[in-house]
């Protein structure tokens, strides 16, 4: 929609083909390399970017996608500890912002969260990374108030080991 021409739209339709069809083989073949963001390089984003106008939502959205696939870049290529740092900082600073917007001056906003356990710990989570639960928390504490982190496990079944297309072999009991 935001492409500037016939040749940048054949751009942006060939990658959103290539997405699709990556996530299909994905799911079927319950192997991840075949996603977009296993499979991208840095250029395929350049490429992109020089596709469309200069829409500032359009290019808000491709950086929000270019930070996401570096994180999950450095994850694929062994560096777990900065990605999972790099995507502590991003949900903080998402987080900042709309709590920012939703803070009068007589009201602090009510804010509830659903994260997986890692993400929501005070002090340093399982990783070693101060995570959106500890900014949370803090944030907390200089606002005067208190936080509240529930911990939800459930008692019996499987529980999926970090992937919706593991096979079997990956859940835990």
């Amino acid at each position: 929609r935001h492409a500037a021409d016939n040749a940048g739209r054949a751009v942006i339709r060939e990658y959103a083909d290539r997405a699709m069809a990556g996530f299909q083989k994905t799911m079927d073949s319950k192997n991840p390399s075949s996603i977009f963001f296993y499979s991208a390089q840095a250029d395929d984003f350049a490429r992109i970017r020089a596709a469309l106008d200069d829409d500032p939502m359009a290019n808000q959205l491709l950086d929000e996608l270019e930070q996401s696939w570096k994180i999950y870049h450095l994850y694929f290529t062994g560096k777990g500890y900065a990605s999972n740092k790099m995507r502590a900082e991003m949900m903080k600073r998402h987080f900042w912002s709309y709590y920012q917007q939703a803070r009068t001056d007589n009201n602090l906003p009510k804010v509830i969260f659903k994260f997986g356990a890692n993400h929501m710990y005070r002090g340093a989570n399982g990783l070693n990374v101060f995570d959106i639960g500890n900014f949370v928390s803090e944030l907390a504490s200089r606002e005067g108030t208190a936080s509240c982190h529930l911990y939800v496990i459930g008692k019996r079944g499987f529980q999926n080991a970090y992937t919706p297309f593991a096979d079997e072999s990956a859940k835990q009991q």
